[in-house]
């Protein structure tokens, strides 16, 4: 990938009515990244795409597209190209000129218009289509008619806006792979915005997470080391499932925590904490193994005794709640032909590695 820098924001505050929408933010866009601003309703991802298209201006702050400072500069004078969650399609124009329009108000020429349309229908596979209005479309469709029309302009920066909220569970995952593909296909820079964890991880180059209490963002990294090492108890909760235990530190030693229950975590890079802090150690469901068989503790330094509360099936796998020293553990155990499901009321052992376990002083 490119490392030259598409998009930047520097120092970028913007309030609305003396709430805060986002304070200083900083954040830098590579060309040809996907790139995701993931975090709950509140938490200033819409403000920031805004800021970014131009729909709003910086109270503080410089926004910067492909190097050049967008200071003043509104939204139809950026390349940038734009997909709502709601499609904001014309309802009177069929396919082709709905695509066609951002064409038509550059005054590109006719046959330039007619090839590049072609091309952008035929990139989301909507060819045979060209003629049909809005409302004869299903929702994937729309979206495609969406993004035909936000690429074919060939914009520096491609801003998607939960683009796949509206549709259905099977259609979005569907809808994902194909964004993953065309983004590979066409190298245009995007940054995509999302409350859904899953739909950032699955995507994304990188995450920026953000918050409502930092009005802006608390950690920026790729999937894997957001989920891997998270560097604070939100971002633990947020991305996907977490089992928590507030515990008091006993020791530090040879780069583990010890709590005062005999619990063991990895420490991360520059922890810092003094004997008796509060801590929180975090755990994915994945990394936690189930065994009704009381008898053969495995040799694990985390390991707890409790009781299964509720069973829920998912298919390729099973995820156990299980009630362990006055709190709820969910234990993800995928299937194989020589496993059976736990019944609820079984007493079982839980275990997990250190190297599993997160922790953050509270």
């Amino acid at each position: 990938m490119d490392q030259t820098v598409q998009v930047s924001l520097e120092s970028v505050t913007k309030t609305y009515d003396q709430v805060i929408g986002v304070e200083s933010l900083d954040l830098r866009v590579n060309k040809g990244e996907f790139f995701s601003l993931l975090g709950p309703s509140g938490c200033g991802k819409s403000t920031t795409l805004r800021l970014i298209a131009g729909f709003e201006q910086p109270d503080r702050g410089t926004v910067t597209i492909a190097g050049q400072p967008m200071q003043g500069v509104p939204p139809y004078k950026r390349n940038i190209g734009i997909v709502f969650q709601s499609y904001a399609l014309f309802p009177h124009l069929d396919v082709f000129e709905n695509v066609a329009f951002g064409l038509r108000t550059r005054r590109i020429a006719k046959n330039e218009i007619r090839t590049r349309v072609a091309q952008a229908i035929e990139t989301v596979e909507l060819t045979g289509l060209e003629k049909r209005k809005p409302h004869q479309l299903s929702g994937g469709q729309q979206q495609r008619v969406a993004l035909a029309r936000a690429i074919v302009i060939q914009p520096d920066v491609l801003l998607l806006d939960e683009p796949l909220g509206a549709l259905d569970k099977k259609l979005r995952e569907n809808m994902q792979v194909r964004l993953i593909e065309l983004h590979r296909e066409l190298g245009i820079t995007t940054i995509y915005v999302t409350h859904d964890q899953e739909e950032a991880l699955t995507m994304s180059d990188r995450i920026a997470v953000m918050s409502s209490e930092a009005h802006g963002l608390v950690q920026l990294d790729t999937p894997e080391l957001l989920y891997k090492n998270p560097g604070s108890l939100f971002v633990a909760n947020f991305i996907g499932t977490s089992s928590v235990i507030f515990d008091t530190l006993a020791d530090v030693s040879s780069g583990y925590a010890v709590t005062d229950g005999g619990l063991r975590a990895r420490c991360p890079q520059g922890f810092r904490a003094q004997r008796g802090a509060p801590v929180a150690l975090s755990v994915r469901p994945e990394k936690i193994a189930i065994r009704a068989d009381l008898d053969a503790e495995p040799e694990a330094p985390n390991r707890l005794r409790g009781i299964v509360e509720t069973i829920v099936f998912l298919g390729e796998s099973t995820t156990y709640l299980v009630r362990a020293k006055d709190r709820e553990f969910r234990v993800k155990r995928f299937h194989d032909a020589d496993q059976r499901v736990i019944p609820e009321g079984t007493p079982v052992l839980l275990s997990w590695h250190p190297d599993d376990t997160s922790i953050f002083v509270q």
